[in-house]
């Protein structure tokens, strides 16, 4: 399963080198990838079996047993993890009023392009704030802690994904900074940015999603396993108020499975990067989400015929921290896949 692993990801990133130097056409390239794609989730498709056959001190699971247990203590962690960002400040960052109350925003770089960070939920801007700086030469990167995140203010109370995009346009606006954007979302910061192009297709060029969240995702819960989803569309007691806003706002993408019942992506160059790595000890359960994750990132690139989809058995959750060439990579390809004047008229 190695060997057929790491011989599909050599193949798939010949063609996507081939593809960003203009030697096969983006179609060509399309079809060799999907081919890699199928090849590495066939050997991941073996793991889930095997690393959720047993729980991490070597004894065997009762199936799907561990559900409530392992879920507690994610939440536990995301919770120390949302307390230790609370009021971070950091050095040339801007308080920025968008009517009512202050967004903490940070700038970096000053390169053609315009280049919009999301991050998922429970994290501020400290889970891009390290990144941004890799393409200082190429783009002005911008930063930011949602509402109720970091060093920004507490807003409404109404928080569904397009509460959240109108928000950030605000910013964007009273901040000075001219579209067009490519945006890079974080999982659920996936869903924003998604619905950020919806409703101002005009202002955006390019998206890269990093292990985004997917709108048919509570559905797929239910039926791997009833609890899941019931766990996921009840936010814990323990979650900080804007995460429980946030959990709640989604209800409506949750309950029909789709962005908006009327707008739509844009047909925009794409990047979707898929981790497919299952954590050793895990419920088997975890192999089922993996892969219905997988399908989901696969139609959310429907909206877009000049799209791709990076998948990767070595990074968690968070590709940006274990594999920051990735997207660093996917970032770069679409912008290649612009026209040459897409950065015209950009002022930082």
């Amino acid at each position: 399963e190695s060997f057929k692993r790491q011989r599909a990801e050599r193949f798939y990133m010949r063609a996507f080198l081939r593809s960003q130097k203009g030697q096969i056409g983006g179609l060509e390239a399309r079809l060799i990838m999907r081919t890699a794609i199928g090849l590495i989730s066939f050997a991941q498709m073996l793991l889930p079996h095997q690393l959720g056959a047993q729980a991490p001190n070597g004894n065997p699971k009762s199936s799907p047993g561990g559900v409530e247990a392992s879920t507690h203590n994610s939440n536990q962690g995301a919770l120390a993890a949302f307390e230790g960002q609370l009021g971070k400040h950091y050095s040339g960052e801007q308080l920025i009023d968008v009517g009512g109350h202050k967004l903490q925003l940070l700038k970096s770089g000053n390169g053609p392009y315009t280049i919009i960070f999301e991050s998922g939920i429970g994290q501020g801007l400290e889970s891009w704030h390290d990144f941004t700086h890799r393409l200082d030469s190429i783009a002005c990167s911008i930063c930011y802690s949602r509402a109720g995140y970091g060093a920004s203010e507490s807003g409404q109370s109404n928080r569904t994904p397009k509460d959240i995009a109108q928000e950030l346009h605000e910013l964007l606006i009273r901040g000075g900074f001219k579209a067009p954007f490519i945006l890079v979302g974080h999982s659920l910061g996936g869903t924003y940015v998604r619905m950020y192009a919806a409703l101002y297709p005009k202002e955006v060029i390019g998206l890269v999603l990093v292990d985004p969240s997917y709108d048919r995702e509570l559905l797929d819960l239910k039926e791997i396993d009833p609890r899941l989803g019931a766990m996921l569309s009840n936010p814990p007691p323990e979650a900080p108020p804007v995460v429980r806003d946030e959990m709640i706002g989604m209800a409506q993408i949750h309950d029909s499975g789709v962005l908006d019942p009327v707008l739509t992506v844009p047909d925009l160059p794409m990047v979707v990067l898929t981790s497919l790595r299952v954590p050793p000890g895990a419920p088997p359960f975890m192999g089922k989400i993996t892969l219905a994750k997988r399908r989901g990132h696969e139609g959310i690139l429907e909206s877009s015929s000049r799209c791709m989809q990076v998948v990767t058995a070595r990074s968690g959750h968070g590709i940006q921290f274990d594999e920051p060439n990735l997207v660093l990579d996917a970032i770069e390809w679409v912008i290649s896949a612009l026209p040459n004047d897409s950065a015209a008229g950009i002022k930082h």
